[in-house]
């Protein structure tokens, strides 16, 4: 494992397939196996399948273990791409490395300068073993020439971040003078947190971001913040991304994006097909001809072939709004076959 990744020959790019031991797969007979061990410790090989004439059989060209750091997961990645010559799509993989262990995804998508993965559940979060229980975010806020701060259990955090409302209260200390104070968090609302003092005098109301958030600390990375800072921006940019990928714009698992209200596809891989096919059946209609239904009928088709479904609300002018659906595949291997088979109807 000499060469450098930069000198590399490159296939196609590649694609998950996989959860918690996943594979980056450039071809039929090229695999980047990624896994992770309950300690946290991650392994790369990389692995090519020998032609019928030698076997068929799978060998591996190389492999690194015991990985417990960005820096060296990163590293043999980017050797594993050597040997397959084959490219990483990042956009698709962090978020697969971040369901295996979150902060090592957040690690890697900061040293790669790209959006950090949306943090996981609370529930699934002991399961990474990332973070212990007694792990806390620290939040504070400037209020009157003076700091005041709470501390959030990081389970608790986790459930702030997926837009679950918190309210806790702490006890102060100024002048002599001992007080309370209440904390609301919601970062679905644009004063994503308001602290309340016992004493009146009004209230702290801002964003999150208007806050100094602090630990834990993972990789030498501020969790708590990267963790919020994910959140909102997956909030503030709305469902109309990948799934799979995480993509906001036309990827590979894209079947359709169709407008149901103005019956039209507008995207996706499906889409010259998916007109094709309603511009003949609106043409051999017959008196009796139901539009909706049959429209509804063909989608099924789409339904039928794809993984998950995300409805898009988009409003225009007076009568002009409309309801959009978007169809993806798990992967771009069954995206790719959904467009053959539904050609061929």
């Amino acid at each position: 494992m000499t060469n450098s990744a930069d000198s590399c020959a490159r296939s196609p790019s590649v694609e998950i397939l996989e959860r918690n031991r996943f594979s980056m797969v450039s071809s039929w007979t090229d695999a980047i196996v990624v896994s992770r061990t309950p300690r946290g410790m991650f392994g790369v090989y990389s692995r090519k399948q020998l032609d019928a004439s030698e076997g068929g059989r799978w060998i591996t060209l190389g492999q690194d273990t015991g990985l417990a750091t960005p820096v060296a997961l990163l590293a043999a990645i980017r050797e594993a791409e050597c040997l397959t010559n084959s490219d990483v799509e990042w956009d698709e993989a962090l978020p697969k490395v971040a369901e295996l262990d979150w902060a090592m995804g957040a690690a890697l998508a900061n040293a790669l300068e790209r959006d950090v993965p949306v943090p996981p559940k609370a529930k699934d979060l002991p399961a990474q073993g990332r973070f212990r229980k007694s792990d806390v975010v620290t939040v504070s806020v400037p209020w009157d020439n003076e700091e005041y701060s709470l501390d959030v259990p990081i389970h608790l955090w986790a459930e702030v971040c997926a837009g679950k409302s918190l309210r806790r209260r702490s006890r102060q200390h100024y002048e002599g003078t001992h007080f309370g104070l209440t904390w609301n968090f919601d970062i679905t609302q644009e004063d994503a947190l308001v602290v309340a003092s016992d004493e009146g005098g009004g209230d702290w109301e801002n964003s999150l971001d208007e806050a100094y958030i602090h630990g834990p600390e993972v990789f030498g990375l501020n969790m708590g913040k990267l963790m919020v800072s994910a959140a909102i921006k997956d909030l503030v940019e709305g469902e109309t991304k990948c799934p799979y990928c995480g993509s906001r714009e036309d990827c590979g698992h894209l079947l359709l994006i169709v407008d149901k209200t103005f019956r039209n596809a507008e995207g996706g891989v499906l889409c010259d097909a998916f007109n094709d096919r309603w511009s003949d059946i609106v043409e051999q209609a017959g008196e009796d001809f139901d539009e909706g239904d049959a429209f509804n009928e063909l989608l099924e088709e789409v339904d039928n072939l794809a993984g998950v479904i995300v409805p898009v609300d988009q409003e225009g002018a007076p009568g002009m709004s409309s309801a959009k659906e978007m169809y993806f595949a798990s992967s771009k291997a069954k995206a790719a076959e959904a467009r053959r088979r539904f050609a061929a109807e």
